[in-house]
């Protein structure tokens, strides 16, 4: 499968939510047993700046729907730089999935919603 391409845009202080389908032929394909992962880095192969996964609670797999929700939290946008890059797998004990991958552009904030 070749991942999608999708830039993720958003402000820095925000929380930002996303849904990613997998689908194959129209129809959504199960991800029974699947966990998922993404991670946000300054580039290709660089620094990580945010680990997000259905373990620490930040992706959220729907099985049945072939749905990975993604969720990018206040503190975790807050500190994010205004650029980088990331992907997302979902994967089980037998198969690993690049289900979307691009860029990341974290807007600055001109309101501080928290001191």
């Amino acid at each position: 499968m070749t991942p999608i391409r999708y830039d993720l845009e958003f402000r820095q202080g925000a929380t930002f939510r996303r849904a990613f389908l997998y689908v194959s032929g129209g129809v959504p394909v199960s991800l029974a047993g699947f966990e998922a992962r993404m991670q946000i880095r300054d580039r290709v192969g660089g620094r990580v700046l945010a680990d997000l996964s259905s373990a620490n609670g930040a992706l959220q797999v729907e099985a049945a729907a072939g749905r990975v929700d993604v969720e990018i939290s206040e503190t975790v946008s807050t500190n994010l730089p205004d650029r980088g890059t990331y992907d997302l797998f979902v994967f089980s004990a037998d198969d690993s999935i690049c289900l979307a991958e691009g860029d990341v552009l974290a807007a600055r904030s001109v309101t501080k919603v928290r001191p």
